[in-house]
């Protein structure tokens, strides 16, 4: 299968997770492949934009198996397989600050927003260092936890006109 269709069944049981949510606490609509305009006609893509009443939930979904590597502020990461073949690619973190940024160009910032590097379940975390405590690198198996968690601390926002 090539890489672009497995990237795509794990955005799409990404969003089957959240669909799964259905709590006072949180309920939103989660949205696949979101376009976001940067300028001079050119867009970043956000593999799903969670949206609440508690505020965004911007979603980098990777779907690898393998053992996984990497910091917050290192360009790339990496994927460890079984017999030794690795792969790098590009941080996911700095993905979605990437995302991030475009969307508080866009929207302005008095709209919470959150960050969650969602994996796999088939992969391991082995070494992921992060110290934004903003910023989670979770399993899917743990993103409806974690995003009721956020939904408990977060007080409810509201765009005035």
């Amino acid at each position: 299968m090539d890489p672009q269709t497995i990237g795509s069944i794990g955005e799409n049981r990404t969003v089957g997770k959240l669909k799964q949510i259905s709590s006072d606490e949180l309920y939103g609509i989660p949205l696949k492949n979101v376009y976001l305009p940067v300028g001079d006609g050119r867009t970043s893509e956000v593999d799903v934009l969670f949206v609440t009443q508690k505020g965004l939930f911007v979603i980098e979904s990777k779907n690898y198996s393998g053992w996984i590597f990497g910091s917050e502020n290192n360009k790339t990461w990496t994927v460890s397989y079984k017999g030794g073949r690795k792969e790098h690619f590009y941080n996911p973190v700095m993905q979605n600050k990437s995302h991030i940024k475009y969307l508080e160009k866009f929207l302005g910032k008095n709209i919470p927003i959150f960050s969650l590097i969602v994996f796999s379940d088939r992969c391991e975390l082995m070494k992921v260092d992060i110290t934004t405590s903003s910023i989670k690198v979770i399993h899917r198996k743990d993103l409806i936890k974690r995003s009721q968690r956020y939904a408990r601390s977060t007080l409810m926002f509201s765009i005035s006109s």
